[in-house]
């Protein structure tokens, strides 16, 4: 099944398994995350590798880039693309965007400010205090497509992350894909 964001672990899932593309070679993956902890698995079946990675601490996404990317050079394998960078060519109708998405203890709201299109997320207050945040932590989306969005990091210990607005039937979008969820217009 296609994945609205492609970037964030893969343009598909299948059974479970993320099925990706690195430079024509398939790879398999699965993630998993909590608070604090973090594991990754790729399998290059073509290359017969299977890499793993368990971390707990810091910025995930660059970790896992620059030691697998490590690895797998030093292996003579295909390395992981670079995320893409934002087309500032593009002139969205930012309107189309902005509401409140979510799931039960998600909240995203989105928002335009000038020709900025910004997303908010509140935490939990017993989150927010646990992690020593803010109940209310606001990102930039820059645009690499209509659908798709860089979010730079608002914090050192966070990365870039992607993420996907998408279906505009009836003109305004009805969903927002990150990390992994699909959070419905509310």
């Amino acid at each position: 099944m296609p994945v609205p964001d492609p970037y964030l672990l893969g343009p598909e899932w299948a059974l479970g398994l993320i099925v990706g593309d690195w430079h024509g070679e398939t790879v398999y993956a699965t993630d998993g995350s909590t608070i604090g902890q973090n594991a990754r698995l790729r399998v290059l079946p073509d290359s017969d590798i299977a890499i793993t990675m368990l971390t707990n601490g810091g910025p995930r996404d660059s970790v896992y880039r620059a030691v697998f990317n490590e690895i797998l050079s030093d292996l003579n394998a295909v390395t992981i693309p670079d995320l893409p960078a934002p087309n500032p060519a593009l002139n969205l109708d930012l309107a189309r965007y902005e509401g409140c998405y979510g799931r039960p203890g998600t909240r995203y709201e989105v928002w335009a400010e000038g020709r900025k299109l910004l997303r908010s997320l509140d935490l939990e207050p017993t989150q927010a205090e646990f992690l020593h945040r803010p109940s209310r932590i606001t990102y930039e989306l820059l645009p690499v497509s209509e659908t798709q969005f860089l979010m730079p990091p608002a914090d050192p210990l966070e990365d870039t992350q992607t993420l996907a607005i998408y279906d505009f039937t009836g003109g305004a979008a009805r969903y927002l894909h990150t990390n992994g969820r699909v959070n419905p217009r509310l």
